[in-house]
């Protein structure tokens, strides 16, 4: 904008008759250009806002895509650890009572 006014300052001192016929003009061009850098941010806010709508979709389903694969895997490991548990506490027994029998005997 200031750059717009110091033309039309420096013009005018060039050529006043001139600039005087050429502010029609210039007039002509500036108000089209707001009207369509207008349209052109509300079209920018419109596309930001469906931006925001489709991220918290893929969101949402990145998140229970996690689900479902957290859920599925816990349970093939799960019963894999609770059995491996079972027989680490059963070696476990085992060996403090051999320990012990073989301490007394």
């Amino acid at each position: 904008m200031s750059s717009f006014i110091f033309c039309l300052v420096f013009a005018f001192l060039l050529s006043w008759r001139l600039t005087l016929a050429a502010i029609p003009f210039t007039i002509m061009f500036i108000v089209p250009g707001l009207g369509f850098g207008k349209m052109m941010m509300d079209v920018a806010m419109k596309m930001i806002e469906s931006y925001v709508v489709a991220g918290g979709i893929a969101e949402h389903a990145i998140s229970s895509f996690r689900t479902v694969y957290s859920y599925v895997l816990q349970k093939p490991y799960g019963v894999g650890n609770k059995a491996r548990f079972c027989k680490s506490l059963d070696d476990g027994e085992h060996g403090i009572s051999s320990l012990g029998w073989i301490s007394s005997g």
